[in-house]
């Protein structure tokens, strides 16, 4: 993760295992600095999200997680995310890919 990061964006994940993987894969392709960070958000998922956050995230040092115990909704993700960063940039998108990594 970096230390101080220019831009964080900010992805509630909620029951996305599936897309996880894929979505980190993209956002790699695209992110050729270091001062951008990707907050993946556990919007209280209760499929196997936790364990492929546990997982991937140590392959992508820009990529760190934060954990919503109980999912209260896709808005609550995204503030709940946005209130664990100091960036002065920051954005969010889709962990579902409805919204292309490379539009970053």
């Amino acid at each position: 993760m970096p230390a101080n990061p220019l831009l964080t964006v900010v992805i509630p994940c909620y029951n996305e295992a599936l897309n996880i993987p894929l979505l980190l894969r993209r956002f790699a392709e695209k992110i050729d600095r270091d001062d951008v960070e990707l907050l993946l958000v556990n919007n209280g998922s209760k499929d196997n999200s936790a364990e492929v956050l546990a997982a991937e995230l140590p392959k992508y040092p820009f990529a760190r997680t934060h954990l919503v115990p109980v999912n209260q909704g896709y808005g609550y993700g995204i503030l709940s995310g946005l209130a664990q960063t100091t960036a002065p940039y920051i954005g969010w998108t889709h962990a579902d890919m409805q919204t292309d990594p490379y539009d970053l």
